[in-house]
């Protein structure tokens, strides 16, 4: 068989096996990655500080992606912050990895610890200010 007719067999396989989804079943699916938690089952139950007070929250309209909106309530709940950046690296974390508050800033830091700006010693400095001039006057 060669391979053109094995790859349209394939094809006509999928094709044949595919069921189209009701956007119920479309939602049930992509909300399946919302209940995992990065958080341990300690971190989970714990009991909220006595002056814990919510975050307030934008209201669900109707009208944007839910899936996407009860991630950022959680991300809310979690970190404060509307930044997509962090949403996407939050929801990136394995579920049931995270026990601390050290071990989520460990995981943090060792993400993004290669976007900080290195701090510029005497050396960089004379060097970067030789650059602009020319060979003649450094001599």
């Amino acid at each position: 068989m060669s391979k053109d007719s094995e790859l349209r067999r394939q094809i006509e396989n999928i094709v044949k096996g595919y069921k189209p989804q009701t956007p119920v079943k479309l939602a049930i699916e992509a909300a399946k990655g919302i209940y995992k938690s990065p958080f341990t089952n300690d971190i989970l139950k714990a009991k909220k500080p006595v002056k814990f007070t919510q975050p307030k929250f934008k209201l669900f309209k109707g009208v944007a992606d839910p899936i996407l909106y009860i991630y950022h309530f959680q991300q809310q709940m979690v970190l404060e912050s509307e930044d997509e950046a962090l949403l996407t690296w939050f929801r990136q974390l394995k579920p049931k990895s995270i026990d601390s508050f050290t071990e989520l800033c460990e995981a943090f830091i060792s993400q993004y610890v290669c976007n900080q700006r290195r701090k510029k010693d005497i050396t960089s400095l004379s060097t970067q200010s030789r650059r602009h001039l020319k060979v003649s006057k450094i001599i």
